[in-house]
Protein backbone atom coordinates (compact mmCIF):
# COMPACT_ATOMS: atom_id res chain seq x y z
CA UNK A 1 0.00 0.00 0.00
CA UNK A 2 1.29 3.43 -0.79
CA UNK A 3 1.60 6.16 1.82
CA UNK A 4 -1.25 8.23 0.40
CA UNK A 5 -3.68 5.33 0.75
CA UNK A 6 -2.47 4.71 4.32
CA UNK A 7 -3.16 8.37 5.11
CA UNK A 8 -6.72 8.09 3.78
CA UNK A 9 -7.30 4.95 5.86
CA UNK A 10 -5.91 6.67 8.97
CA UNK A 11 -8.23 9.64 8.47
CA UNK A 12 -11.16 7.22 8.55
CA UNK A 13 -9.99 4.71 11.20
CA UNK A 14 -7.54 6.72 13.32
CA UNK A 15 -10.19 8.54 15.40
CA UNK A 16 -12.14 5.35 16.14
CA UNK A 17 -12.08 3.99 19.71
CA UNK A 18 -12.30 0.20 19.97
CA UNK A 19 -13.07 -1.57 23.26
CA UNK A 20 -12.62 -5.19 24.27
CA UNK A 21 -15.69 -7.38 24.66
CA UNK A 22 -16.20 -9.07 28.03
CA UNK A 23 -14.32 -12.36 28.04
CA UNK A 24 -14.58 -15.50 30.10
CA UNK A 25 -10.85 -15.99 30.50
CA UNK A 26 -7.45 -14.83 29.25
CA UNK A 27 -4.22 -16.74 29.63
CA UNK A 28 -0.74 -15.78 28.46
CA UNK A 29 1.64 -18.54 27.39
CA UNK A 30 5.12 -17.02 27.70
CA UNK A 31 6.83 -19.99 26.00
CA UNK A 32 4.70 -19.56 22.86
CA UNK A 33 4.34 -15.78 23.20
CA UNK A 34 0.59 -16.14 22.72
CA UNK A 35 -2.38 -14.66 24.57
CA UNK A 36 -5.35 -17.03 24.66
CA UNK A 37 -8.74 -15.33 24.93
CA UNK A 38 -11.87 -17.37 25.64
CA UNK A 39 -15.23 -15.80 24.75
CA UNK A 40 -18.67 -17.05 25.67
CA UNK A 41 -20.88 -17.31 22.61
CA UNK A 42 -24.67 -17.56 22.36
CA UNK A 43 -25.86 -21.12 22.91
CA UNK A 44 -23.37 -21.83 25.71
CA UNK A 45 -20.44 -22.48 23.41
CA UNK A 46 -16.96 -21.14 24.02
CA UNK A 47 -14.65 -19.72 21.40
CA UNK A 48 -10.91 -19.61 22.07
CA UNK A 49 -8.61 -17.28 20.14
CA UNK A 50 -4.81 -17.27 20.16
CA UNK A 51 -3.24 -13.84 19.64
CA UNK A 52 0.38 -13.41 18.56
CA UNK A 53 2.59 -10.91 20.44
CA UNK A 54 1.53 -7.93 18.30
CA UNK A 55 -2.14 -8.90 18.46
CA UNK A 56 -2.00 -9.38 22.23
CA UNK A 57 -0.40 -5.96 22.83
CA UNK A 58 -2.94 -4.23 20.56
CA UNK A 59 -5.78 -6.16 22.24
CA UNK A 60 -4.65 -5.11 25.71
CA UNK A 61 -4.40 -1.46 24.64
CA UNK A 62 -8.00 -1.40 23.37
CA UNK A 63 -9.67 -0.56 26.66
CA UNK A 64 -11.96 2.17 25.32
CA UNK A 65 -9.66 5.01 26.35
CA UNK A 66 -7.44 5.01 23.24
CA UNK A 67 -8.21 5.61 19.60
CA UNK A 68 -6.65 3.53 16.83
CA UNK A 69 -4.46 6.57 16.14
CA UNK A 70 -3.31 6.60 19.78
CA UNK A 71 -2.29 2.94 19.53
CA UNK A 72 -0.38 3.65 16.33
CA UNK A 73 1.37 6.52 18.11
CA UNK A 74 2.40 4.23 20.99
CA UNK A 75 3.85 1.70 18.57
CA UNK A 76 5.62 4.47 16.62
CA UNK A 77 7.25 5.73 19.81
CA UNK A 78 8.32 2.21 20.79
CA UNK A 79 9.58 1.26 17.31
CA UNK A 80 10.91 4.48 15.72
CA UNK A 81 12.93 2.50 13.18
CA UNK A 82 9.73 1.24 11.51
CA UNK A 83 8.09 3.74 9.13
CA UNK A 84 4.81 4.99 10.59
CA UNK A 85 2.78 4.14 7.47
CA UNK A 86 3.91 0.52 7.81
CA UNK A 87 2.98 0.47 11.50
CA UNK A 88 -0.36 2.09 10.75
CA UNK A 89 -1.18 -0.49 8.09
CA UNK A 90 -0.30 -3.36 10.44
CA UNK A 91 -2.18 -1.95 13.45
CA UNK A 92 -5.31 -1.26 11.38
CA UNK A 93 -5.10 -4.82 10.04
CA UNK A 94 -4.87 -6.23 13.60
CA UNK A 95 -7.74 -4.05 14.86
CA UNK A 96 -9.97 -5.15 11.98
CA UNK A 97 -9.03 -8.81 12.61
CA UNK A 98 -9.94 -8.42 16.31
CA UNK A 99 -13.25 -6.88 15.28
CA UNK A 100 -14.01 -9.74 12.85
CA UNK A 101 -13.24 -12.27 15.59
CA UNK A 102 -15.63 -10.34 17.86
CA UNK A 103 -12.90 -9.75 20.44
CA UNK A 104 -13.63 -6.02 20.35
CA UNK A 105 -16.87 -4.12 19.98
CA UNK A 106 -17.53 -2.53 16.60
CA UNK A 107 -15.47 0.60 16.16
CA UNK A 108 -17.04 3.90 17.20
CA UNK A 109 -16.06 7.48 16.68
CA UNK A 110 -14.29 9.50 19.40
CA UNK A 111 -16.63 12.39 18.54
CA UNK A 112 -19.63 10.22 19.39
CA UNK A 113 -17.98 9.04 22.63
CA UNK A 114 -17.12 12.61 23.67
CA UNK A 115 -20.67 13.80 22.93
CA UNK A 116 -22.19 11.27 25.33
CA UNK A 117 -22.55 12.00 29.01
CA UNK A 118 -21.30 9.88 31.91
CA UNK A 119 -24.49 7.81 31.84
CA UNK A 120 -24.00 7.05 28.12
CA UNK A 121 -26.81 9.33 26.95
CA UNK A 122 -26.34 12.32 24.67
Amino acid sequence: MDHELIQIILEQVGPLVPIRRPVLKTRFDPAAGLLFVTLPEPGRTLTRHALNPTGSVVYRLLDGSRSVGDVIGLFSARFPEIPEPDLARDIVFVVRALERKKLIEPLRSTARVAAKGEDGRS
